[in-house]
């Protein structure tokens, strides 16, 4: 599992480097730069081509836009619904895969998953 650096804006090559089995000095290299990342920049790397996120909360494994509406900032996470119904997220800022409802009361504020792109269940994690 790869951990957010502690004060970067590595969170969508972490995220990058989860989806793709990859480390973050390889998904930094991929992406081409230490800096925040845009949908376009991450998602020809596991999809093949640039695709625009799709809006609401996820049904399914996807890469996801969270906001954090007290701090007014952007974030990449992954979230994955289990065939047992529960939700977990894989947060950068934390370095593993936690219970939705574990890391909404792990922050404190209230993250609100605004959109998402789907990945391919051939790169879920495991």
């Amino acid at each position: 599992m790869i951990k957010q650096p502690v004060g970067s804006s590595l969170c969508g090559q972490c995220c990058l480097g989860e989806i793709l089995f990859i480390t973050l000095e390889e998904s930094i290299k991929l992406v081409g730069h230490k800096h925040g990342t845009y949908t376009r920049e991450l998602t020809p790397h596991f999809l093949g081509v640039s695709t625009k996120v799709k809006m609401g909360f996820p049904d399914k494994y996807s890469l996801c836009t969270v906001h954090y509406k007290e701090h007014k900032f952007k974030h990449w996470v992954l979230f994955n619904k289990e065939c047992d119904g529960k939700d977990s997220i894989y947060d950068p800022c934390i370095g593993f895969w936690v219970t939705y409802e574990n890391w909404v009361v792990a922050f404190g504020v209230t993250p609100r998953i605004t959109s998402h792109v789907e990945i391919p269940t051939i790169l879920k994690h495991k």
